[in-house]
């Protein structure tokens, strides 16, 4: 039986003895997260590991189905798909950093160094879970592309606290719920857009997503759209997200989030609420949200987010948008610090905080539109901006 490597000296056993996919030297390191190793025997296992059926675990680790030991500072670390379609996990099966309980390992998680245990965040009874991933009244897994793969339609998939390091594809309609964004977390690795949705619909709750690099553009054109999450539109679509972050995610266009939409039709939906996107980067357009579908904002932040050409917070186009409380403040862009908007579109805003004062205004406007620039609105902004057609813009 192997298990995951997390420490470069966690295996101690002789080259005969290891996994097949320890590649370690005969010292007994091994390259953590991506190899495995096996004990035949206690003094095969460093410090104060034991061997358990075969496995080096910690002290009270269970039957051998902890892969390391607790308290590693990820939480739970589900080491996924490194393409979408993966499914696997762990050769033998465990998942590393959760107990034979399925309890989460203590750890931080996410940017907000929040500390997590699994028992102070649990809404699922994942004390009581075999699987760390579940699919509402279907099995549990390990990894949640092997949930969502394995999800039949309108299936509801929970996940345990934990950081799971994988790349999705959503292709039938979902519902995502995590266990709370101070303890549950969808990191993209750093290559791909952490979620794809290809044209259905999805509910998503709960989650930090970080880490994502997008690469490909579900609008079709040149560069990359969608390093958090990519959206191909589909008829009649419904995006809704609740109570989610979005940060250090990166693309050329949305790198946060990147809609797709039907430049006119208004049959796509994206609707936010009281989500959080900061301190995403895009190279050209829409650091925060780039929509070309009706969207909604509720009690939402869009704060610190940076593009390198238009719209900072937001760009805009193809419909009608909607700010109803929340903040779009500290984002920067060459224009549309705040938001850009392109033709047609209309934008409406009630009762938010678009930055009051030099430190904490969009720069250098709060609307960017063509030739046009608007703003500054001020910390209680309520106002309407339309865009009927090419370099035809007001706003105030």
């Amino acid at each position: 039986m192997g298990v995951l490597c997390l420490d470069a000296g966690a295996c101690s056993e002789p080259a005969a003895d290891r996994g097949s996919n320890d590649t370690g030297a005969d010292t007994g390191s091994c390259q953590p997260g991506t190899e495995f190793c096996t004990c035949l025997s206690g003094n095969l296992c460093q410090g104060d590991l034991g061997c358990v059926m075969d496995a080096c675990v910690a002290p009270g680790g269970g039957d051998g189905s902890t892969s390391g030991p607790a308290g590693t500072g990820g939480g739970t670390v589900v080491d996924g798909s490194s393409s979408a379609e993966s499914t696997e996990s762990a050769s033998d099966g465990t998942t590393p950093g959760v107990d034979s309980t399925g309890e989460s390992a203590t750890g931080s998680t996410g940017e907000s160094g929040t500390t997590g245990t699994g028992s102070e965040v649990d809404p699922f009874g994942c004390d009581r879970l075999e699987y760390p991933v579940n699919v509402v009244g279907g099995g549990g897994y390990d990894t949640l592309a092997a949930a969502v793969a394995a999800a039949p339609v309108d299936a509801t998939v929970e996940v345990c606290p934990g950081t799971y390091v994988e790349n999705l594809v959503i292709e039938r309609n979902l519902t995502l719920r995590g266990s709370g964004v101070e303890v549950t977390t969808i990191d993209g690795g750093g290559a791909l857009s952490t979620l794809f949705v290809d044209a259905v619909d999805l509910t998503l709750a709960d989650f930090t997503i970080t880490n994502g690099a997008a690469h490909l553009n579900p609008l079709g054109g040149p560069g990359t759209c969608g390093g958090g999450l990519a959206i191909e539109y589909g008829n009649g679509q419904q995006i809704t997200i609740d109570d989610c972050v979005f940060t250090n995610n990166e693309a050329s266009h949305g790198a946060a989030i990147c809609a797709d939409g039907t430049n006119g039709a208004n049959d796509a939906d994206l609707v936010l609420s009281r989500v959080r996107i900061h301190d995403n980067i895009a190279s050209v357009n829409g650091a925060g949200v780039f929509s070309y579908s009706d969207l909604s904002l509720d009690d939402c932040e869009i704060v610190d987010n940076v593009a390198g050409n238009h719209g900072g917070g937001l760009y805009l186009a193809y419909g009608v948008a909607t700010v109803t409380g929340g903040v779009v403040r500290d984002n920067v862009a060459m224009e549309g610090g705040g938001a850009y908007l392109q033709s047609p579109m209309t934008l409406e805003v009630t009762g938010s905080d678009w930055g009051e004062g030099a430190a904490l205004e969009n720069d250098p406007d709060d609307v960017g539109c063509y030739t046009d620039s608007f703003g500054f609105f001020g910390a209680d902004a309520t106002f309407a901006c339309s865009v009927p057609q090419f370099d035809e813009c007001t706003c105030g």
